[in-house]
């Protein structure tokens, strides 16, 4: 009986892991897009600072997956 429980405490830490990974993913994105947005309308470089700011976004958020995957 303490089985089942076991296997239901991991397969629920398990999706909750994956939907901080989402949710993460998503406000990486954001964030590193809106700093870049905000850097083009500040100092007139468009689109440069907004493509170097998603990238910076997505760089983090796949190291992030990494170091999460890395824990499991």
């Amino acid at each position: 009986m303490t089985e089942g429980r076991d296997e239901q405490g991991r397969s629920a830490r398990r999706e909750g892991a994956a939907y901080q990974g989402a949710l993460e993913a998503v406000f990486a994105l954001l964030i590193g897009a809106g700093a870049g947005y905000w850097g083009d309308s500040s100092f007139g470089t468009s689109p440069w600072l907004l493509l170097l700011g998603t990238a910076l976004g997505f760089t983090t958020f796949v190291v992030r997956l990494l170091r999460m995957r890395r824990q499991e």
